[in-house]
């Protein structure tokens, strides 16, 4: 800071003061005080900011990397809790969290960050299908984001695994197309299409031959 009070006076400069103080039970004292008044430092953090990886997920970091300025020890602290030995707050969701630091002068600096979730990783098969038996659908889904990696499902069988956007595929009965892919980001998604295959197919046999 840059104001010391000393008795009735306001000291805002170094020097040496000198002052008779009275106790609460009436005996007088002097007093003197060799006061050093430290200059406000411009105290600030350099922080590092790591947003979720994907929605809802609680991998998101603030890391105070270095402190400008300031007079050593600090104190530093994220919502009033103490920062970990190696300067790292971790595990975080979004949503916005305050930093405190304050240096061994009472010189202080405060931030509010917000940490943000990127967008939600979405899969879309499309609409539920009722085909005829043995005529062929081509896996193909539609996503928020670039499908780094894809399995699809069906009649809980792995069916394709590696370069399935539009491979061909014969559903023999009716059950559920399932796709779950990843993001390059290691986020997950997933989506269900409902396939009702027609078994009843009217075939004409002749029963006559000619030569």
């Amino acid at each position: 800071g840059t104001m010391y009070t000393f008795g009735k006076r306001n000291l805002s400069t170094t020097g040496t003061y000198i002052d008779t103080l009275k106790s609460r039970l009436g005996c007088d004292s002097i007093v003197t005080l060799h006061l050093s008044i430290v200059p406000h430092s411009g105290l600030s953090p350099i922080l590092q900011l790591k947003d979720p990886s994907c929605s809802g997920k609680k991998d998101a970091s603030i890391t105070v990397q270095s402190i400008v300025n300031g007079y050593p020890p600090f104190r530093i602290t994220m919502d009033d809790k103490p920062v970990p030995s190696n300067q790292i707050f971790d595990s975080l969701t979004q949503g916005s969290y305050t930093i405190k630091i304050a240096d061994r002068v009472g010189c202080t600096y405060t931030e509010k960050i917000t940490l943000t979730d990127p967008p939600v990783f979405t899969i879309n098969l499309g609409a539920d299908l009722i085909l005829n038996l043995g005529h062929e659908i081509s896996l193909h889904a539609i996503s928020s984001e670039p499908i780094i990696k894809s399995t699809y499902t069906y009649e809980g069988k792995v069916i394709c695994t590696t370069s399935c956007e539009g491979t061909f595929f014969v559903p023999y009965s009716s059950a559920k197309l399932i796709v779950e892919g990843v993001n390059r980001n290691g986020c997950n998604s997933y989506d269900t299409l409902a396939i009702l295959v027609n078994e009843s197919i009217n075939l004409f046999i002749p029963n006559v031959f000619t030569p």
